[in-house]
């Protein structure tokens, strides 16, 4: 991912989870030791993933590197599952600002 981009997020969980069972699901990306950006995930039942749009604002949060992202998982009978934590590379840009439009 790259600072100030606009990426899709897509996570998928094969037979790891039925989708049909999670009532909410968020993403947390973390880096350095804080929760940098929270966000529900929305579910798309046909290629039953979960997506998470990021913010050009949102995106420009993180620092050159590395982050972790995680997703958890409110379930409709209660119970709450997590992901794996994984690892994603964070590239720098070289015009750090928002960009204006228009």
């Amino acid at each position: 991912m790259t600072r100030g981009s606009t990426p899709t997020l897509t996570f998928s969980f094969g037979e790891e989870l039925d989708v049909n069972l999670v009532s909410y699901a968020e993403m947390t990306i973390e880096q350095r030791g804080k929760n940098v950006i929270v966000k529900r995930l929305a579910l798309d039942t046909e290629a039953e993933t979960f997506n998470v749009f990021l913010s050009e604002k949102e995106t420009l949060l993180l620092k050159e590197g590395t982050c972790r992202v995680q997703v958890k998982f409110k379930l409709k009978d209660g119970g709450v599952v997590t992901s794996s934590i994984e690892t994603l590379s964070v590239n720098e840009v070289l015009n750090g600002g928002v960009m204006l439009w228009k």
